[in-house]
């Protein structure tokens, strides 16, 4: 009453102020508002002290009645104006104003409800020190506790708990209200920073008569805490145990709860039994609380994933619950993995908006809708569910983003799906945006897999080879295999893909290629049977959708097939070629493909067959079909049938791209047959149509080979001089000029022959090094200079054949010899040959040599006079005649003998060779003449 009557009075004062004639001063201004702040009468202060700075600006109590005014707006909650108006104050405040601990104190205050936390710091610390400065304590002490209420609000307990201390310690300056508020705190404070020792000692030291009932309570819950904290697990449940048996149900849930956790997880020798008989003793006339205590447990339980707890919990619901409904299904969902029956049982009820003690429960219900269509793969009804969210939390923007993906609705995937969105980044071909996404994500070594192939994609293969490893995906070991393959490593490459085919063959999701790439690592390694059996296995395990794939297998199988020389596979390999074939030019290449190998595999019949029925077709390929046709005829020795194929190209198709090459071949296929008589028509044939054309060299050259082969020699002079003429540079030049030397010499055309000689040794070493022209240069000269042909080419064969040292150059001399001592001027080359060879002719089959040398030589010392030397080597040739049993010959040689020894005056050796002259041969004409003489 009194108050409400002081309210009026103030109220006809202030009617007085704004109706009165007489102006009021600044002192019973100042008055009224601290009349109205001591009276909490906050808006009239800050109306009052509006008055005085508009009516007396310059007042000495401008400073207190701004601060009036800001501690009035802050519990106005009008903080932004109270820092204003506090701030307003300090600026204009000397250092030493008494009303400075106060506006630093109101300035923290101010900035705190506004949650300004630093500002209000700074502003508090200033504070308390003016404050302690000027010993004055009454704005010391709320500058602490709005600290401490600080530093608790950031979670900085450590700070915070001192703070407290002192207001414990200082109870009596502070309301009942702010030192139980900072009881409550110091507790949390120590048991967060573990010192629940000091909880426990100074929930010791309170009298339970000195606090309301639920204060005291809510102390003993956190007592209870501590000594959890402190693992004094019996005593910490005992005490749960009080609270629990308290009046205020708020508490005894929270105790417990924890009552029972304690008992479930520590071996304190309490049967969690227990608790239920507390919870229905205590609850027993609230079975609604009872039953929403069942609830809250087992939803607990369900977050700690213990399911069977939270069945056990949910069973002790005696009513009807949407609530354990949704939960039951939940668990139906996490752990039995029957998504259609948790469906099928959150289906039985509906959703509500607003359903009592579970406010999302409308969004909980489509979430777990969600999550069941997504396990069940339902995508196109995601969408559905999901609009019905109204927040959607990540799991369900992943589902719905999932049933995107699946869709190929790639686009639409949210960036918030987590590695669904860089996969489906990939899927759309932006792998470096993919890659980046990638890098910004913590991934699980599932999904590590995706980030592989994208990095696989972007060309970045040690990195993809890396993180696939990491991977635990099944399929980790070909993307491994796919990395190595991109970089040659092909043995690695090998290894990962079987050991891929190994872990996953057979399986639903085998992918079939690894044998594929097996196959081509090996095919590079050559290790060709193993890459042959890796690609027809894969021809028997590939599908429709890997037809290109089957295609060049079944190519790389018949090439690894040939590679083995196991040519009936590899025909068999290439007319899979031609079944897999999906267009009409791979078609056409196989068919090319498959008619070679059966040719190298001289079936010849069969790569006919494979060609036939294309040749009869009106298109390039049939030319083709023709051409190849034609060439397994000339392999196959049919001549004639090959002709004809390639007269068909040049007449029937003389625009195509083969018409001038089949021209060329019809007579190439008689030259090679050794028909060279056509082959020189056909060629030459050849060179009149096609008077630059690609074969023009080669036809100049056959044909002119041809004709020199025929002893056409002016043609074939003609042919090689035109070819060497236009095609000096001819991969047939060296043949040509080879072929002239050749015409000119069989043309006794030495001059000729000789400037064609020294150009091929000059330009052509190499070659004409293996060919010996060399040689033939030399005896060319030797002609050209006069020397007999027959000596010259005689001497060329006895050089070649290796002079002396060979028995072929042995006899080659021999023959040399004879030519030689035909002509006068040649006689001391004729002896000095022959006594070179001689002595080396001591084989049976050189006899006959041996003697003629012989007996050259002999005569060669008989007209020489040298006539003892002369006897003795006729005596050597008439033992080689005699070996031949030559008797004319080795008479002829036994009476030079003797004759020589006579004419040396040696008779006696003359007469006893005579003698045996006429034992051996007396039937000879020379032993009748030497019968006359002795």
């Amino acid at each position: 009453m009194k108050k409400t009557l002081l309210l009026f009075t103030l109220f006809l004062g202030f009617c007085g102020t704004f109706f009165g004639a007489e102006a009021v001063s600044d002192v019973a201004l100042f008055n009224e508002i601290n009349l109205a702040y001591k009276n909490q009468y906050y808006p009239g202060t800050v109306d009052k002290v509006n008055q005085l700075e508009k009516a007396y600006p310059d007042s000495v109590f401008i400073q207190p009645a701004l601060a009036y005014k800001g501690d009035a707006l802050i519990n106005m909650y009008r903080y932004d104006e109270a820092v204003e108006t506090i701030n307003q104050a300090l600026s204009n405040m000397h250092t030493g104003s008494d009303k400075m601990p106060q506006c630093t104190y109101l300035l923290g205050k101010a900035y705190y409800y506004q949650n300004d936390f630093k500002q209000a710091l700074e502003n508090l610390h200033k504070a308390c020190s003016l404050a302690l400065t000027d010993k004055n304590m009454e704005f010391y002490n709320p500058s602490v506790l709005y600290s401490a209420k600080i530093y608790y609000k950031l979670e900085k307990y450590d700070q915070a708990y001192p703070l407290y201390e002192y207001v414990i310690r200082n109870g009596q300056n502070y309301s009942a209200g702010d030192y139980n508020e900072a009881l409550q705190k110091i507790m949390l404070s120590y048991n967060k920073t573990n010192r629940s020792e000091k909880t426990v000692a100074l929930f010791n030291q309170l009298n339970k008569s000195d606090f309301n009932d639920e204060l005291y309570y809510t102390l003993q819950l956190y007592n209870a805490d501590a000594k959890k904290n402190l693992n004094k697990n019996k005593e910490a449940y005992d005490e749960y145990c009080k609270v629990i048996e308290c009046p205020y149900e708020y508490l005894a849930v929270i105790a417990l709860k924890k009552a029972y956790t304690l008992a479930s997880e520590k071996n304190i020798g309490v049967n969690p039994g227990e608790v239920f008989s507390k919870t229905v003793d205590t609850f027993k006339e609230n079975p609604s609380l009872v039953n929403e205590f069942w609830t809250r447990l087992g939803i607990d339980e369900y977050k700690n994933k213990n399911y069977k707890k939270a069945e056990e919990y949910f069973a002790n619901v005696t009513a009807d619950s949407k609530i354990i409904t949704l939960y039951r299904s939940k668990i139906l969902l996490d752990r039995d993995k029957k998504p259609a029956s948790a469906e099928a049982l959150l289906l039985t009820i509906e959703p509500e908006d607003d359903l009592t003690d579970f406010p999302n429960f409308n969004d909980s219900y489509y979430s777990v809708l969600l999550q069941c269509k997504l396990q069940q793969k339902k995508w196109q009804e995601i969408e559905e569910a999901y609009s019905k969210i109204k927040q959607p939390d990540n799991a369900a923007v992943y589902a719905l983003s999932a049933s995107y993906y699946e869709q190929e609705q790639y686009a639409k995937v949210s960036p918030k799906a987590g590695s669904l969105y860089p996969s489906a980044l990939g899927k759309m071909g932006n792998y470096a945006a993919a890659v980046n996404a990638f890098e910004k994500l913590e991934l699980t070594a599932e999904e590590k897999a995706e980030y592989a192939k994208a990095l696989f994609a972007c060309g970045r293969y040690s990195e993809a080879f890396s993180e696939a490893q990491q991977s635990t995906d099944k399929h980790k070991d070909y993307i491994s295999g796919l990395c190595l393959i991109n970089q040659k490593n092909w043995s690695m490459s090998q290894t990962y893909f079987a050991n891929y085919i190994k872990s996953m063959s057979g399986k639903a999701d085998f992918n079939s290629l690894a044998f594929w790439y097996k196959g081509y690592a090996e095919y590079c390694l050559e290790q060709y049977k193993n890459a042959y059996a890796s690609f027809v296995r894969f021809g028997l395990e590939s599908d429709r959708s890997q037809i290109k794939y089957a295609r060049k297998g079944y190519e790389y199988a018949a090439k690894s097939a040939l590679q083995n020389g196991d040519f009936k596979n590899a025909s068999i390999q290439a007319e899979n070629v031609i079944k897999t074939s999906t267009s009409e030019k791979e078609r056409q290449d196989a068919v090319i493909f498959c008619a070679d190998i059966l040719s190298d595999y001289e079936n010849y019949d069969k790569a006919i067959d494979v060609l036939q029925p294309y040749t009869g077709q009106k298109n390039d390929f049939a030319v083709q079909a023709l051409f190849n046709s034609a060439r397994i005829y000339e392999k196959k020795g049919d001549v004639k049938t090959a002709d004809s194929y390639y007269q068909t190209i040049y007449k029937d198709y003389p625009n195509s791209d083969l018409a001038e090459e089949a021209m060329y071949r019809t007579g190439e296929v008689y030259y090679s047959c050794g028909d060279y008589g056509t082959a020189l028509n056909r060629f030459n044939a050849y060179i009149y149509r096609h008077v630059s054309g690609k074969f023009s060299d080669a036809a100049l050259f056959f044909g002119g080979d041809s004709a020199l082969r025929l002893g056409e020699l002016d043609r074939a002079v003609l042919l090689n001089t035109t070819m060497l003429s236009k095609f000096p540079d001819s991969v047939y030049s060296y043949g040509a000029n080879k072929n002239l030397l050749s015409a000119y010499y069989d043309q006794e055309n030495y001059n000729q022959a000789l400037n064609v000689a020294k150009v091929m040794v000059k330009n052509y070493p190499e070659q004409s090094a293996n060919d010996e022209i060399g040689g033939r240069l030399i005896e060319l000269e030797k002609i050209v200079s006069g020397t007999d042909v027959q000596v010259a080419q005689k001497q060329s064969e006895y050089e070649k054949l290796g002079k002396s040292s060979s028995k072929k150059g042995r006899v080659a001399g021999s023959e040399l010899v004879k030519l030689y001592s035909q002509n006068a001027g040649s006689q001391k080359e004729a002896f000095d040959l022959a006594m070179e060879l001689l002595p080396k002719q001591t084989a049976a089959d050189e006899r006959k040599y041996a003697a003629e040398n012989a007996e050259f030589i002999a005569d060669y010392y008989r007209k020489d006079s040298q006539n003892k030397k002369a006897a003795e080597i006729y005596l050597k040739a008439a033992e080689y005649y005699r070996g031949l049993d030559n008797s004319s010959r080795a008479a002829a040689s036994l009476y030079g003998a003797a004759e020589a020894f006579m004419a040396d005056g040696l008779e006696g050796d003359a007469r006893e060779t005579a003698k045996l002259l006429k034992e051996l041969y007396p039937e000879s004409r020379q032993a009748e003449r030497v019968e006359g003489i002795f």
